[in-house]
């Protein structure tokens, strides 16, 4: 999952199942920029994901497939 931030800040990445379980998650300090983030989803069923990610300003929520 690719985020960018505008200025160094703590953020937060989930990652929900359809159920709204919470399959995957990562916090730390990221500086301003283009981030990626690799998850390991191989423990979960295929279908719609949720994820968000969360800063102390900002939280946005976008839909993925798990084929």
């Amino acid at each position: 999952i690719r985020f960018q931030l505008p200025k160094e800040s703590v953020a937060t990445l989930q990652v929900f199942d359809s159920h709204g379980k919470v399959v995957f998650s990562q916090s730390g300090l990221f500086g301003p920029g283009l981030h990626a983030v690799l998850i390991d989803l191989s423990g979960v069923q295929a279908g719609v994901l949720y994820y968000q990610l969360e800063t102390p300003e900002y939280r946005a929520v976008e839909k993925m497939a798990k084929f």
